[in-house]
């Protein structure tokens, strides 16, 4: 389903206009969470769990 131009067909259908940018966002988050544990676990930080937001 996550091919681009049909992916944001099928969401626009089923969840409406906002849809897209409401996906794209959380997608955006999540790489950001990922890159910011990748940092903390090299630079020895927390372990697990996530970090609360500042």
């Amino acid at each position: 389903m996550q091919q681009g131009p049909y992916e944001r067909y099928v969401l626009r259908r089923v969840w409406g206009p906002d849809s897209i940018r409401l996906l794209e966002s959380a997608r955006r988050l999540h790489e950001q969470t990922l890159a910011q544990r990748a940092m903390n676990h090299l630079a020895g930080g927390p372990k697990g769990g996530s970090t609360p937001a500042a």
